[in-house]
């Protein structure tokens, strides 16, 4: 094979792979935004991306292919045509409705790192609450044991005295029984697996803020952690305060104290961020200059094996729809296998 045969080949090879990854990137793009808008269905979003990559794809091969077809030439030029006015019809359609939602969303960027950040810091509080609220129920309930083993409170409480102390005869110290009483209170309270679900929580707030502070729009990885962030920090906030609720509804003997409140503020905070997401904008926000940029430059990359010259010059489609020929009458076949020699042909 000649130097310019080869050429020729690798030059077909190069083009077909940036067709692909025009077509993969625009699935890619189709991808983002539909995750943003279902709120991480990836189903929906897989589905979606390949419907887009793979219609796209499809559409510019077989342009590439018209444009350098050794048949009619008259049935080919119509038949590009249609498909290129199909193939600008399909990638405005998914630019329009899928692909640009993420930059539509991501324009939001602030908001949402101020309201997830809002979020993530009132459930770490709900910890330190928690804490607060244990430290405040045995204080109070040590108070009570001890003014309840007053000598006084003896005489005038004593079916209390004995509802609580176990023993009366002096061999146990009442100042014994009570340490054993507040201890039972904050193991029922704070059992062993508290500290692990406070370092649990821990670690995972820390890395959900993470996410929340370095999502950048140029980052294709962070957009996809920010939506589990959006869906999980409520669900786990939710079992974890339930948890706490469900401890503190132990009590000690002839203790006196409410549920652990667990209020968690940030409802419609969370509604905030996930209307944002779910958001599709006006016709402006959609057709913003990233948004548009990006979809150019994808469609190019799609396109640039049919903008790459191989048509046969010597076949002018004015003088074709004119009805004038100045290829000494060559046309169709003739023509294209004089001038088609640049590109290979994979058809």
């Amino acid at each position: 094979m000649s130097g310019k045969g080869i050429s020729a080949k690798l030059l077909g090879y190069l083009f077909y792979v940036l067709i692909v990854l025009g077509a993969v990137g625009f699935g890619f793009g189709c991808f983002l935004g539909m995750d943003f808008y279902t709120l991480g269905d990836k189903t929906q979003s897989i589905t979606v991306a390949a419907v887009a990559a793979g219609v796209l794809l499809a559409l510019a091969v077989a342009l590439a292919h018209l444009k350098r077809t050794y048949g009619n030439f008259k049935v080919c030029f119509i038949a590009e045509m249609i498909l290129l006015i199909v193939f600008f019809g399909a990638a405005g359609y998914f630019a329009y409705s899928d692909l640009s939602h993420y930059f539509v969303v991501t324009k939001q960027r602030n908001k949402i790192q101020n309201k997830l950040d809002e979020c993530i810091t009132n459930t770490e509080k709900m910890f330190t609450e928690y804490d607060g609220y244990v430290k405040k129920r045995k204080d109070f309930y040590e108070r009570y044991l001890a003014g309840l083993a007053d000598s006084n409170a003896k005489k005038t409480r004593w079916s209390e005295y004995t509802g609580v102390y176990y023993d009366t005869t002096g061999r146990v110290s009442d100042l014994t029984q009570r340490e054993e009483l507040l201890f039972k209170l904050t193991t029922e309270l704070c059992p062993s697996n508290y500290d692990k679900m406070k370092q649990v929580s821990s670690s995972w707030l820390g890395e959900a803020r993470g996410v929340v502070k370095n999502w950048s729009p140029i980052d294709i990885v962070k957009p996809i952690g920010i939506v589990d962030v959006v869906n999980n920090v409520e669900q786990n906030s939710k079992a974890w305060r339930d948890t706490l609720v469900s401890l503190s509804k132990y009590r000690q003997k002839k203790e006196d104290a409410e549920n652990f409140a667990g209020r968690l503020s940030f409802d419609n905070t969370l509604s905030d961020v996930k209307g944002r997401f779910r958001e599709r904008g006006d016709i402006m926000a959609r057709l913003n200059v990233m948004a548009v940029a990006t979809t150019l430059v994808l469609v190019a990359l799609m396109l640039v094996y049919w903008l790459w010259p191989g048509r046969s010059s010597k076949f002018k489609v004015l003088d074709w729809i004119l009805g004038r020929h100045t290829d000494g009458g060559k046309t169709g076949k003739a023509a294209a296998v004089e001038d088609d020699t640049t590109i290979p042909r994979w058809f």
